[in-house]
């Protein structure tokens, strides 16, 4: 296996474009994108000249300047293409809040038409692109920040000659695929998805208290969103931010566990991408996986805020690399900030599961969570789109 840290969307292209130009082998036709976030990426710096792309693509008519106009002529070629997402609550956000996820469904649009299955599976972390020739995966992802973004990502490519190597990609591509659904499907209610969403509360620790801003606590309700803001697999009776809660509503309190799953989710995502390390054993993405999932939050919560205090040693050191931040204070603000933020997690979904206060005050706090821990990620220039 290969690693690579520089120029990952030429090896991206690379694999993508021999593919095409060596067709689908007899006995393999599957070519798999599978990423928490994928957009329609530009084809800049492939390095690919357009007379060598026409060669290989001779039905393009000269069109193919994206990762969409690209897989739509694979599938020409008689590849078996597939696209698989993340489902999540994240990608229920108003498209002001959420950019991304209308980039994302965007770019599921422009496949679907030409037959190309779109689909979406939980707990996605996976960032893989597979042929009949190679698999390439990794920390980066299929986005326009995940190729060309500023963090520095890993990638790896396992050629098929590979067999042993290859074959171990190819299950795990495997499992994800089918334990994946359409993207285009509406999903079942709120009510069955918080039935059988995991105990993410078990092991929580904390006290009763719940702080809020004063200027979070003045009564205001801002607008509810329609319908049309929400790709068509968000439940029709999920209550998104915004939208006036209280007790009476059945749906309340599994929309409040959906949005803390998805600021959970974002926080890891965000966490890993600021600490991985390849190169180390400790800290790589496939022990970093193993320590950021479970369903213990508050052990995993303390674990989060220990990598931004040179534990394990180095961590401490990259990260300020990653994040540009040099200098006592500016350090100092971002991780004490980023350490209120995480440890208020558990206590929210410990309120949550305990009733112990009003679906609005509840939900005031979540808001205020989730838009502290976003506001703090774009500041330190380091989220991306999918590696949030």
């Amino acid at each position: 296996m290969t690693t690579i840290s520089v120029a990952q969307q030429r090896v991206f292209w690379a694999l993508l474009h021999e593919a095409g130009r060596y067709g689908p082998r007899q006995d393999d036709r599957e070519l798999v994108l599978m990423a928490p976030w994928i957009s329609d990426i530009p084809m800049t710096e492939s390095g690919w000249s357009p007379l060598t792309l026409e060669s290989i693509y001779p039905n393009s008519n000269g069109n193919l300047e994206s990762l969409a106009s690209t897989l739509i002529e694979l599938k020409k070629l008689e590849f078996d293409v597939t696209v698989i997402s993340l489902s999540t609550e994240g990608k229920w956000l108003t498209r002001d809040h959420n950019r991304f996820a209308d980039a994302e469904r965007d770019f599921f649009h422009l496949l679907k038409p030409h037959g190309i299955s779109c689909s979406v599976v939980d707990d996605l972390h996976v960032k893989m692109l597979r042929t009949p020739y190679a698999v390439m995966s990794g920390s980066a992802n299929f986005t326009r920040n995940g190729l060309f973004g500023r963090t520095r990502e890993t990638v790896q490519v396992e050629h098929a000659s590979n067999q042993q190597g290859f074959a171990q990609l190819h299950q795990i591509m495997k499992d994800f695929k089918a334990g994946s659904r359409d993207y285009f499907t509406r999903a079942p209610s709120i009510m069955d998805i918080a039935r059988r969403r995991p105990n993410l509360e078990s092991g929580l620790t904390g006290n009763a208290s719940i702080e809020l801003d004063e200027d979070q606590s003045n009564g205001q309700e801002s607008p509810s969103v329609e319908e049309g803001d929400y790709p068509k697999m968000v439940p029709t009776d999920y209550l998104p931010p915004g939208t006036h809660l209280d007790s009476n509503q059945a749906s309340a309190v599994p929309s409040l566990h959906a949005r803390m799953s998805l600021l959970w989710s974002e926080v890891v995502e965000y966490t890993h991408g600021l600490v991985v390390d390849e190169h180390s054993e400790d800290m790589n993405t496939e022990s970093l996986n193993q320590m950021l999932k479970g369903t213990n939050v508050s052990e995993i919560c303390t674990r989060i805020v220990g990598f931004f205090h040179n534990e394990p040693e180095g961590t401490q050191a990259r990260v300020k690399q990653r994040l540009s931040i040099y200098e006592d204070q500016p350090w100092n603000g971002f991780t004490g900030n980023l350490q209120r933020i995480i440890q208020g997690i558990p206590k929210v979904f410990k309120h949550l599961e305990t009733g112990q206060f009003d679906v609005r005050t509840l939900g005031l706090r979540v808001d205020q969570l989730i838009a502290s821990f976003r506001t703090l990620a774009d500041l330190s220039g380091s989220r991306e789109a999918g590696s949030i």
